[in-house]
């Protein structure tokens, strides 16, 4: 058997050995790692987005403390569950809304553009 042939021959034996090992090594961790998964249990979360024109929905946990102005709202929230955002109409017909927060103590200030006032406020609140 000539040199190259030698080496080409433990390289093949090596690397069968190494799937072997690896082929059981996985079956090995994918079997211990479903049965320790098993009995954990978790929820999944999603948050869908709210339509401009719904009504705060799903019960979240959260309290505000406002202070309105003639083109502008200021709260001062804190989320204790679930999600939260802030909304402001003004005068020129559109309605802005602050990001999604969770929880945590927030402070959400919100103004009407230039030369516009505030029409309407609000809370939208996700499960």
């Amino acid at each position: 058997m000539s040199t190259t042939s030698a080496k080409r021959s433990v390289f093949e034996q090596g690397l069968k050995a190494l799937v072997v090992a690896l082929a059981f090594f996985g079956a090995t961790f994918g079997v211990a790692q479903s049965a320790s998964a098993a009995p954990a249990q978790h929820a999944a979360v999603a948050i869908q987005a709210v339509a401009v024109d719904a009504a705060p929905s799903i019960a979240a946990s959260w309290s505000c403390t406002n202070y309105f102005y003639s083109n502008a709202v200021e709260r001062y929230c804190n989320v204790y569950s679930g999600y939260l955002r802030s909304y402001l109409s003004c005068s020129n017909g559109y309605t802005y809304y602050s990001a999604w927060v969770g929880p945590g103590s927030w402070r959400i200030v919100q103004v009407c553009p230039s030369g516009t006032s505030r029409v309407g406020s609000g809370v939208q609140t996700v499960g």
